[in-house]
């Protein structure tokens, strides 16, 4: 019989603006604060941020979250006023 699947729920807004503020926030940290393994923390912020997340280790590791970058067409892009 297969374990069930724990499922945490991540306070998403929290943490990009923690990042965005310079705090530096590390799997072990959440995971301790939800009382979950470390793996289940980072397998769900795998799974929200994908390809956008990048874990570190070592004394100042922790999370990185990529920014989107915007997408820019010709459509968007300014053009001078008609007279």
């Amino acid at each position: 019989m297969p374990r069930p699947s724990i499922n945490v729920t991540l306070d998403f807004a929290s943490i990009e603006e923690r990042i965005a503020k310079g705090e530096r926030i590390t799997v072990r940290h959440l995971a301790a604060d939800l009382n979950v393994s470390p793996e289940i923390v980072r397998r769900a912020l795998l799974d929200h941020y994908s390809a956008r997340v990048a874990f570190s280790r070592g004394r100042t590791g922790g999370i990185q979250v990529k920014t989107a970058s915007p997408v820019t067409t010709e459509a968007n892009e300014t053009t001078p006023a008609a007279a």
